[in-house]
């Protein structure tokens, strides 16, 4: 849904959907999806005035999640009851965003991981999350100087990339794809 001019959304007594995809709207929360529990593919892109994701509390299933370019965003708070991510979820560009705590209790993705181009993100606290079906990427996280909320991951199925993240060192890096095996 692209259309600048906007500024709230009401779709209360939606509870499934296949694809909903947002798109450069000035929209400041996600109230208007308060009934949403289960969607197939969930983008959100270029939502400039978003700060976080309530609004999608109701939400429990999803296959992927693309959160790309959202700069005011600073936390992922509002997915708290997401268990399960069946496909992939990629973050990138969120300038502000300081914590994914808001996935605290994310065990599984079926997919890959992505996150890149957040400068703010110094920690990945993600304690629930044991294993990721595909491949995880960490790039282009300057503020990035500990893996250590990752330390219930045990499993990638897909490759590893973890480059130009200038605070975590060489050793960090080293012990994470040692303990994951890569």
């Amino acid at each position: 849904m692209w259309n600048s001019a906007l500024h709230t959304l009401d779709l209360g007594s939606l509870t499934t959907a296949t694809f909903i995809s947002l798109l450069g709207l000035p929209l400041a929360d996600l109230s208007g999806l308060h009934a949403l529990a289960k969607v197939t593919v969930l983008d959100l892109n270029g939502l400039d005035s978003l700060q976080d994701l309530h609004g999608l509390e109701s939400l429990r299933s999803i296959v992927s999640l693309s959160l790309q370019d959202n700069v005011a965003l600073g936390s992922l708070d509002g997915l708290d009851g997401l268990t399960e991510l069946r496909g992939s979820l990629f973050v990138a560009g969120s300038s502000a965003l300081t914590s994914v705590a808001g996935l605290s209790s994310l065990s599984h993705i079926g997919g890959s991981l992505e996150l890149t181009t957040s400068a703010s993100l110094a920690d990945l606290v993600l304690p629930q999350l044991s294993s990721i079906g595909g491949a995880l990427e960490i790039t282009d996280l300057d503020g990035l100087t500990s893996l250590a909320g990752l330390g219930a991951l045990t499993s990638v199925g897909g490759d590893l990339v973890i480059t130009d993240n200038p605070q975590l060192s060489d050793a960090q890096i080293a012990a994470f794809r040692s303990r994951l095996g890569k």
